[in-house]
């Protein structure tokens, strides 16, 4: 009976949530690095920005894809697919999203194409269009046309800030509901050369404020060690990332919730 009671006034209505965007996808946006890392997305700097946030797009100086896949609570379900690609190009870098959550039964599908620039040395810009599809098995589909965006900003050598908002005019989606408006605020400190900080704040409309937090550690030159927590998911996050010629690197990630049990993801890489 607790565990009913937890599922339908906690864990419910961040997944619808995530759900109405399209994702419960919203937590493995910057691949299974950040997932790793509290599921922290605003300060992504490589091909996971165009997820993540796409003003990290300008940082991309060749071109990137990625493949990601995650299984939330180890449920069909609650399955994620995930690819991206991003092309620079000489007046800024444009990017191409497909994302597919859900089963037959209920699933959801997001085509985005996105473009990012930088607008000072130390000041990035991005946006993105999405078209979503939602499927229901006897009810049919429906679908609809929002955006997201972006900054990021060097504000010190070793600080990196980011700001991404999605659907920040406020799309309508169903009848009587619209698609819910997600903020986040977040920072990239680099206290060493083997660690980084990662800090971030997400507002959710109608949902109060979550926060997450990540450390990643370089145990050697290529592989790194991460581990993170959200509070607006209550989980647990930790995993590992390798890079394999500098052009090739994989990540995996995990997470832990003390009701719902073990999630966990993985994203393949490569930079030309």
């Amino acid at each position: 009976m607790h565990l009913h009671i937890y599922l339908l006034t906690t864990i419910l209505p961040v997944l619808i949530a995530g759900t109405l965007k399209a994702q419960d996808i919203r937590f493995m946006e910057s691949g299974a690095a950040g997932f790793a890392l509290g599921g922290t997305q605003s300060v992504t700097t490589d091909v996971a920005s165009l997820t993540g946030n796409q003003a990290g797009l300008a940082n991309i100086t060749s071109f990137s894809f990625s493949l990601s896949a995650e299984r939330r609570f180890h449920s069909s379900a609650l399955s994620y697919y995930g690819l991206s690609l991003a092309v620079p190009v000489t007046f800024g870098n444009f990017g191409m999203v497909l994302q597919r959550f859900g089963n037959g039964d209920l699933n959801q599908q997001i085509i985005g194409l996105a473009y990012g620039r930088r607008l000072l040395d130390d000041l990035m810009l991005g946006v993105r269009f999405d078209y979503l599809q939602m499927r229901i098995a006897q009810y049919g589909k429906k679908s609809v046309a929002t955006a997201e965006m972006g900054l990021q900003a060097r504000v010190a050598p070793q600080v990196l800030l980011g700001f991404h908002a999605y659907n920040p005019f406020q799309v309508r989606w169903l009848e009587g509901e619209v698609l819910p408006t997600i903020m986040r605020l977040g920072v990239q400190y680099e206290a060493s050369d083997k660690v980084r900080v990662f800090g971030e704040i997400e507002k959710i409309s109608e949902l109060t404020e979550g926060f997450g937090f990540g450390i990643e550690y370089m145990f050697l030159e290529r592989l790194a060690a991460r581990i993170g927590y959200s509070t607006q998911q209550q989980l647990v996050t930790f995993g590992v990332g390798y890079s394999l010629d500098g052009r090739y690197s994989v990540d995996i990630g995990s997470s832990v919730h003390s009701y719902l049990g073990l999630s966990s993801a993985g994203t393949v890489k490569f930079q030309k």
